[in-house]
C-alpha cells in the first residue's frame, strides 16, 4: 500500500478534515503519518496515523498580535486593515520557514509517495516551487460558505 504524509495547519479547523482522510486512508491499508502541532497527537493515533509534531516556531499565534492595533483614536477602516494583515502574518508568513523544516526533515525521514497538503500549511510552499524531486503534493481546502444568502458581504465584511 502507498505511504501518505499529512502537512496540516496545527488548527482544529484544519486539523479536523485532515484526519477524518487520514483515518479513512489507513483504514484502507496505507501508512499515514500527520504533520501538525503536538496537541493533535492523540487525534492521529486514534485514527491509526503515525505523528510527527511540528516545533512552536511552526505554530500559528493562538491570538495574533492583532488584538494590540484595537485601539482608538484610529479610524475603524485602518483598524479592520491592521488587524488582517497582522493576522495574515501570524497565521501564514511568521511559520513558513519552520514549517517548511519540519516537511523537508518529515520527508527526509520517511519515503512518502504522496503529501496531502492543508491549504494553510504554507511551509509546503518552498517545497512546491523548488523544482526538485519531491512526491506529488496535492493541496487540500476546505471552505465553509461564506454567504447567508444572496446580499449580504462575506466573512464578516459589513460589521
Amino acid at each position: 500500500m502507498a505511504r501518505y504524509l499529512l502537512a496540516a495547519t496545527p488548527v482544529p479547523g484544519h486539523v479536523t478534515p485532515m484526519v477524518a482522510i487520514g483515518a479513512h486512508l489507513a483504514a484502507r491499508g496505507h501508512q499515514v503519518t500527520m504533520l501538525t502541532g503536538p496537541r493533535f497527537a492523540a487525534r492521529a493515533g486514534v485514527a491509526g496515523m503515525g505523528f510527527l509534531p511540528l516545533p512552536p516556531a511552526a505554530m500559528t499565534a493562538a491570538r495574533p498580535a492583532a488584538v494590540a492595533l484595537d485601539r482608538r483614536p484610529l479610524p475603524r477602516a485602518l483598524r479592520r486593515w491592521q488587524r488582517g494583515r497582522a493576522e495574515m502574518a501570524s497565521l501564514f508568513v511568521t511559520p513558513l520557514a519552520a514549517q517548511h523544516q519540519s516537511l523537508a526533515a518529515a520527508l527526509a525521514g520517511t519515503a512518502a509517495d504522496a503529501v496531502l497538503v492543508d491549504v494553510g500549511f504554507t511551509g509546503a510552499l518552498p517545497l512546491l516551487l523548488a523544482g526538485g524531486p519531491r512526491p506529488p503534493a496535492p493541496g487540500r481546502n476546505l471552505c465553509p460558505p461564506l454567504l447567508g444568502g444572496p446580499r449580504p458581504a462575506p466573512l464578516r465584511m459589513a460589521r
